[in-house]
């Protein structure tokens, strides 16, 4: 039992041991922006800018999410006449996905990997699905795909950062490092 708990620690103690050895001797540098004007299919087959391909979709989740809030039978009066009566400060829950993420995961499994980065690069910090894409960019695009991971350490961080306590973090994390290390077999 004691020298499971001293391997674990001795295993802890080393990924930290890497994580700031990677944080202090190579300065991340900055990325470029994403380019606005990249072209992005949409799920209808139409190639639009980036740009206009995000707006237009979060303004229609935000329409539906509007129209689910008010419901078709009049909103707040309706719920009264059931027997429950709506707080009015209350926000109805989130269930669609950031259409960034779910564009990008199209993107991704069309094997367009560069129309994916855009898109999950695209994912605004507060948005539940941060984390994953900071996963797949690191991970799976500039690791796996794109044979770069010195670039994909800071993604894999960041996304550790937004979600600490998830293991898939933490194990894509210790892929990117190995990976960047020269671990090429994992």
């Amino acid at each position: 039992m004691k020298r499971i708990i001293v391997l674990g620690v001795a295993a802890a103690l080393t990924l930290v041991i890497v994580f700031l050895f990677v944080r202090v001797s190579e300065p991340l540098s900055e990325e470029a922006p994403v380019d606005p004007a990249m072209p992005i299919h949409m799920p209808d087959g139409e190639v639009l800018p980036l740009s206009e391909a995000i707006a237009s979709l979060r303004m229609a989740v935000e329409e539906s999410t509007a129209t689910a809030s008010t419901g078709s039978s009049g909103g707040r009066e309706a719920e009264a006449t059931a027997g429950r009566v709506a707080a009015p400060h209350t926000r109805p829950a989130r269930t669609t996905e950031d259409p960034a993420f779910t564009l990008g995961k199209r993107a991704l499994e069309a094997k367009r990997f560069d129309e994916a980065l855009a898109l999950f690069r695209s994912v605004p910090p507060t948005a539940r699905e941060y984390s994953r894409a900071q996963r797949l960019i690191g991970w799976k695009i500039l690791t796996q795909e794109q044979k770069r991971p010195t670039e994909g350490v800071a993604y894999a961080e960041a996304a550790v950062f937004a979600s600490p306590f998830e293991g898939n973090c933490w194990q894509d994390l210790g892929r990117v490092y190995a990976a960047a290390i020269g671990f090429s077999s994992l």
